[in-house]
């Protein structure tokens, strides 16, 4: 049955892409085909050599909190630069900034190993060679073999690492497609440096260009809508909303409509129930009423939430089991009562869910920017109308409403709240004095 709902769904997202995209044939990635090389990508290839300094490859980057490739470069840790001070170069910006259009040349040149400027990087203690190649997980059942090879450490036969035009091409490409392709990278702990090259890894080249080769444009609308309303992380939504709006606009609007239409669930009345309810109740037949009766006054995306609070704790309590901390918590049971998993389950077998949790949500509406939909504007209301307690959303809402014809509603929103607000009381007071400076004229002509 799980699985027929999941097919169904897959089902629906597809068929909803397509009627976005103004297309119905199968959607995937094609593997073969001829893509015409850019002559003005090539240009800018030829001068990567001459790269110095750049700032990029923030996991935050090409996840997608910045985003267009004018602002890729502004912010972030310096992860392929020993400089902390490191500049932007704007080749790779403008690289980025043809979309693509530059992707055939990109792929042609993964393995270029002509040495950039940048100044070599080391590693205090070693340097590994990791082979890390991101996917949408959600949505790939069959993952590259040969790659992401955290498990099976190779250590480099030196510690310091040129980076080459290859792995530049490598990040280029990563941020039109909205994968994290970082080539280098310090680790945060630990003091290593964990190296992912295509110069170097014929394997991840291999599957690179493989997965991407004769990409065109129809594919890539298609993958940017479903990493948006089928994303494996929070990271992977946003970053293609932000790629949709920078490349394909046109398509935008009813992805974003279909989003912010899914039910959300609130982390904090899901864990409340989870470990002061379900875990000191040891009734069967207690803690299932009490499920149920939970879903019944929340809704059924609750159910969501519950599912992926259980498989956190349960990480948790293997953790607790094999006497490396963790805490004794009573995970793996509720989920083979309440939803059905064998007994040997494990934190491992965490699925993805359609529902999402409202902190998401709260992010999501805060991406959204000022665009003009009018449309989206209404569903952003629809949510605002809604909340009663919750001021993180509120908050998002606002940002997106203020000055629209809300302010109103807005500012009796900050009235009710402030007394009772635990932590956004400063924030509702700042929109209320915002608000309550404006004269009537100016709120409606806004």
């Amino acid at each position: 049955m799980q699985k027929a709902k999941i097919f169904i769904w897959g089902a629906s997202l597809i068929a909803f892409v397509l009627s976005c995209l103004g297309q119905d044939t199968n959607v995937g990635v094609s593997t073969k085909g001829n893509a015409s090389i850019d002559s003005q990508t090539e240009a800018l290839i030829d001068e990567l050599p001459q790269i110095s300094k750049v700032e990029y490859v923030d996991y935050a980057l090409f996840g997608g909190l910045q985003f267009p490739p004018t602002l890729v470069f502004s912010n972030g840790r310096a992860l392929l630069s020993e400089s902390p001070t490191a500049t932007n170069s704007g080749i790779i910006e403008r690289i980025v900034s043809r979309g693509i259009l530059a992707a055939p040349s990109l792929l042609q040149h993964l393995d270029d190993a002509r040495a950039a400027a940048i100044p070599p990087m080391s590693g205090q203690r070693a340097t590994f060679i990791l082979d890390k190649y991101d996917y949408n997980r959600r949505l790939r059942n069959d993952p590259p073999t040969g790659v992401n090879l955290e498990e099976t450490l190779r250590l480099y036969p030196s510690t310091n690492y040129t980076i080459k035009v290859g792995d530049l091409c490598f990040a280029a490409l990563g941020a039109i497609l909205n994968r994290y392709f970082s080539a280098a990278q310090h680790e945060l702990l630990g003091g290593g440096l964990n190296v992912s090259s295509p110069t170097i890894s014929k394997r991840l080249c291999e599957v690179v260009r493989i997965d991407f080769a004769g990409l065109t444009e129809k594919q890539h609308r298609e993958s940017l809508a479903q990493d948006l309303l089928a994303a494996d992380s929070e990271f992977r939504r946003l970053g293609a909303y932000r790629r949709i709006a920078f490349y394909y606009p046109d398509m935008l609007e009813p992805l974003v409509l279909r989003q912010l239409a899914v039910p959300t669930y609130d982390v904090f009345k899901v864990e409340f129930l989870v470990r002061n309810g379900l875990y000191p109740n040891k009734s069967p037949e207690k803690r299932r009423a009490m499920f149920d009766e939970f879903l019944r006054g929340n809704g059924p995306a609750f159910s969501d939430g519950v599912l992926l609070q259980l498989f956190d704790d349960l990480s948790l309590e293997e953790a607790y089991e094999h006497h490396l901390g963790g805490r004794e918590y009573d995970a793996r049971s509720l989920l083979v009562q309440l939803y059905g998993y064998p007994e040997f389950v494990s934190s491992t077998n965490k699925p993805y869910v359609t529902h999402w949790d409202c902190a998401d949500l709260a992010r999501f509406v805060n991406a959204l920017g000022q665009d003009k939909s009018l449309k989206v504007d209404a569903a952003v209301h629809a949510i605002f109308k809604k909340i009663t307690d919750n001021d993180y959303l509120a908050l998002a809402c606002i940002g997106r409403l203020i000055g629209k014809g809300y302010d109103e509603e807005i500012l009796d929103y900050c009235q009710r709240r402030i007394p009772n607000s635990m932590h956004y009381a400063t924030e509702l007071r700042a929109i209320r004095s915002k608000l309550d400076s404006k004269t009537p004229t100016d709120t409606q002509s806004n």
